[in-house]
């Protein structure tokens, strides 16, 4: 299970978050049983002081075919989903209209390219990993435009304090979006490459290569 400091941060997020009656009122959809919720974080399955790398990306896309959450237990909603989050990135298993969505399989490339050493698991990789988002819940067109108070209000709320709570982690960022997100609110950013989903025909994988060299660098020289 997700380490305790995060799931201390997270859990108001789905009470559900006071932001879905201010700021994000008029953007932000709260509908459990059609899988909107914050969503889109998973891993550092062990001690906080543990986790090594924090994945960033913008947002979550629109829920998965079939994404359903039972409201009333935040903390209990919060382990469905990051149980629902590790089991399709474990099976690549995102689906939109019966489609595949490429997300979750780029995201495994970067985590294995970050963490390449033979002899590790996929549970130890997710153990000091943190997955997650600068915004916690899609644009009202998934992809779009989101409002920068959302933006604002939504980094200090939650993930500058997972970054802060994880603090012997790097955080890379996946896409500009993400990037800028974090830097505007100057939020700590070692580490930048395209987003899991980008087009192919941009050479992604380059983007990615590079990253996870310099994390493994920084790695090798920590103590």
């Amino acid at each position: 299970m997700t380490c305790t400091e995060l799931v201390n941060i997270l859990t108001p997020a789905l009470s559900p978050c006071i932001n879905f009656s201010g700021v994000c009122k008029d953007d932000a959809t709260w509908d459990p049983k059609a899988g909107h919720i914050p969503r889109g974080f998973g891993g550092a399955n062990n001690r906080a002081c543990a986790v090594k790398l924090i994945l960033v990306t913008a947002e979550p896309g629109s829920p998965s075919d079939g994404e359903s959450y039972s409201e009333g237990d935040p903390e209990v909603m919060l382990r469905q989903h990051i149980e629902f989050f590790e089991r399709i990135f474990r099976e690549d298993g995102l689906r939109r209209g019966g489609r595949h969505a490429p997300f979750h399989s780029g995201l495994r490339t970067i985590l294995d390219l970050c963490w390449p050493e033979p002899e590790m698991g996929l549970e130890e990789k997710l153990s000091l990993t943190w997955f997650t988002n600068a915004v916690k819940c899609p644009a009202a067109t998934s992809g779009g435009k989101i409002p920068r108070g959302i933006e604002e209000t939504c980094v200090s709320s939650y993930v500058k304090r997972e970054i802060e709570a994880l603090p012997n982690a790097y955080v890379l960022a996946l896409g500009e979006k993400a990037r800028k997100r974090l830097r505007a609110a100057d939020v700590r950013v070692d580490g930048h490459a395209q987003h899991p989903s980008a087009r192919r025909n941009t050479n992604p994988q380059a983007s990615w290569e590079e990253a996870a060299k310099q994390f493994r660098d920084w790695v090798s020289h920590r103590p």
